[in-house]
């Protein structure tokens, strides 16, 4: 029975840098760490398309939750819009 101040060390500083910001940059900046981590999971090798989908979209579900998970006050869900590259 954990309370909700144990949090991985990780997520906890994660948290911590997002209070700091002000509440209407708080997805801007989500989206913009969710983009760079994107862009260090591109395919290597064996790591095809499908596989490097899942790993983009859990990236932006959690980043996604991660204000209602950290209790930012004003902001619980960002709405924004994964955007894979797909082959169409």
């Amino acid at each position: 029975s954990q309370g909700p101040q144990q949090r991985p060390p990780l997520l906890q500083q994660c948290c911590n840098e997002l209070h700091q910001e002000e509440p209407l940059c708080v997805c801007p900046t989500l989206k913009g760490a969710s983009k760079a981590v994107k862009s260090r999971t591109q395919p290597q090798g064996q790591m095809q398309g499908q596989q490097q989908q899942q790993i983009v979209s859990r990236i932006y579900q959690t980043a996604k939750h991660l204000p209602r998970v950290c209790n930012i006050p004003q902001v619980s869900v960002c709405p924004f819009q994964k955007t894979t590259p797909g082959p169409y």
